[in-house]
């Protein structure tokens, strides 16, 4: 046979109640000093917002800032007072404008990152892996097959290997005109850019005009 359930007491049932409420008031959140409350559309109340919450986000940039793969001196060296425009672009920030972006893949060509120049330029005809091997055949980083190499012999593009400085001769909303002086030759070139949700702008592909000389 089990043992029946007894009745509780009237005086056990307040000592449960009082330790219920104490219970229940230690659980209750508290705001902090900082904390904001905003009152959404519709009226509802919102959780609040601290500013500790901002200041992580900048420790967080600042963090990445300071992970940069190049110093300042190297970044400044190339591109003087634009050079923190460049040196964000590489830590993951969206560029600001198209010279901003050109001035990131000027920096990519002398580092040799076929990856980055093949990432931050728009051609529908080719994947991004198929453009990263042609910016590493470009940048002499692998061998070239034989009939490609034969059928380029005489590509001036090759002078990318050897980037020596970049230069802005003209912005004008989505079109930039810049020369890169390379050692034996330089391209100058007027092209198109477009933005990008990744990277703010990319190398569209369009070109006024591009020689060498």
């Amino acid at each position: 046979m089990r043992a029946g359930r007894h009745p509780m007491s009237l005086r056990s049932r307040w000592l449960c109640c009082s330790l219920l409420v104490t219970w229940s008031l230690c659980f209750v959140p508290l705001a902090s000093p900082g904390a904001q409350y905003t009152a959404p559309r519709g009226g509802r109340e919102t959780a609040p917002r601290t500013r500790g919450v901002v200041w992580r986000r900048a420790m967080d940039l600042e963090e990445r800032r300071a992970k940069c793969p190049l110093t300042r001196e190297q970044l400044e060296s190339d591109h003087g007072e634009k050079w923190e425009d460049v040196r964000d672009i590489l830590v993951g920030l969206r560029a600001t404008s198209p010279e901003a972006i050109m001035r990131a893949r000027f920096t990519a060509l002398r580092f040799q990152d076929p990856q980055f120049l093949a990432s931050t330029e728009k051609d529908e005809s080719q994947s991004i892996r198929e453009r990263s091997k042609q910016w590493s055949y470009t940048l002499g980083l692998e061998e070239m097959p034989a009939v490609d190499k034969f059928l380029n012999l005489n590509n001036d593009a090759f002078n990318l290997q050897k980037p020596i400085s970049f230069d802005v001769l003209a912005a004008e909303g989505e079109w930039l005109e810049f020369r890169i002086t390379c050692e034996g030759k330089t391209l100058s070139e007027k092209s198109r850019f477009i933005q990008d949700r990744k990277y703010g702008w990319v190398y569209g592909g369009e070109t006024e005009y591009s020689r060498w000389t």
